[in-house]
């Protein structure tokens, strides 16, 4: 009997040594893992991302990390090359935007080559970037939204060849979704605000950032410097005020949704709730978003958002891309 008394006396002891280290660290102590649930609700793992609209392309993991000197990119600008949507009412729909004042850089992809490792080549991931604008994303969306014909072209050959589909996209933008862990390892949850274009009044897991496009030599965006940006400008974060330098990029794909790229990118900040919150209402685009909250990073909280459970007005209007990225948060949260 006196083994089992000694046994569980360290066994409290050796919690709360963790406990005051945990709150030196982070600011507050954490559940013990033996003491609470490691895994997501059934509902939660099974949930499938492509019924949300998305087509993954290429993910990453904690033994495979998609680093900034790992990534080849050629930056080819604007490229006059026949597309999906090469059609006179894609064309007027272009136009039609530009004539309302829809204008703006955006890029996306025309070329990627998979860092499988399989081989010497295969060590890097190669990327090929090309120059749009606002008003070609605009009407890519809208085409693949409302023209039945040209939407099935497209959904055609994205279930072809990636190549083939690279090659004859229409021009569109990519978006980098960055998830936002603070330091006392909560996850930053943002509704956007009711007078933005996209996504009105949906909750979003982080922040959204559109790539740019500069001919400006060294002025061109990185998968990484997008993240980095959007950061910068909706919660005027800096490298300085993470746990890496750069973002850990866990996912690339397609959003039927939008008919454009994103990438999910996930950081850990070194300050608290309070900070990152302050730090927000200086931020250059603090007008996005209009309220934000802090959700635990606990299977119980992570499979509500996956599984569309309440938002924290309890409006159950989450963002198309929010169980996404709580998965892959979830899946890469011992990198961080």
């Amino acid at each position: 009997m006196e083994w089992v008394v000694g046994a569980l006396g360290a066994l409290l002891a050796g919690i709360g040594v963790n406990a005051i280290y945990d709150i030196v660290k982070h600011g507050s102590a954490r559940v013990p893992q033996i003491l609470r649930r490691s895994a997501l609700t059934r509902e939660a793992r099974d949930h499938d991302v492509e019924t949300d609209g998305l087509v993954t392309l290429v993910t990453w993991s904690k033994s495979r990390k998609l680093t900034p000197d790992r990534i080849e990119t050629t930056y080819e600008g604007w490229s006059p090359r026949a597309h999906l949507f090469d059609e006179d009412v894609w064309h007027e729909q272009v136009e039609s935007h530009r004539a309302r004042g829809d204008a703006g850089s955006t890029a996306y992809l025309t070329a990627l080559a998979v860092d499988h490792y399989e081989s010497h080549a295969g060590q890097q991931f190669g990327i090929r970037v090309a120059e749009s604008d606002y008003a070609e994303t605009l009407a890519t969306a809208q085409i693949y939204a409302t023209d039945p014909e040209l939407k099935e072209r497209l959904d055609t050959a994205l279930a072809g060849p990636l190549d083939g589909f690279l090659d004859s996209v229409p021009p569109t933008s990519l978006t980098a979704c960055v998830s936002v862990l603070s330091r006392e390892g909560t996850v930053l949850l943002m509704r956007r605000s009711r007078t933005v274009r996209v996504f009105p009044a949906e909750w979003t897991v982080g922040i959204n950032e559109t790539m740019k496009y500069s001919a400006e030599p060294g002025a061109a965006e990185s998968l990484h410097a997008v993240a980095m940006r959007g950061l910068q400008e909706e919660l005027s974060l800096t490298a300085a005020d993470l746990k890496s330098p750069e973002p850990l990029i866990t996912w690339l794909g397609w959003s039927r949704q939008s008919s454009s790229f994103a990438t999910v990118n996930l950081v850990r900040s070194h300050l608290t709730e309070a900070e990152i919150s302050e730090r927000r209402g200086e931020s250059h685009s603090v007008y996005e978003h209009d309220k934000m909250a802090w959700c635990p990073l606990r299977p119980r909280a992570i499979s509500s958002i996956i599984t569309g459970g309440k938002t924290p007005d309890g409006s159950h209007s989450w963002n198309y891309l929010a169980p996404l990225i709580a998965l892959e948060l979830w899946r890469s949260r011992t990198s961080l």
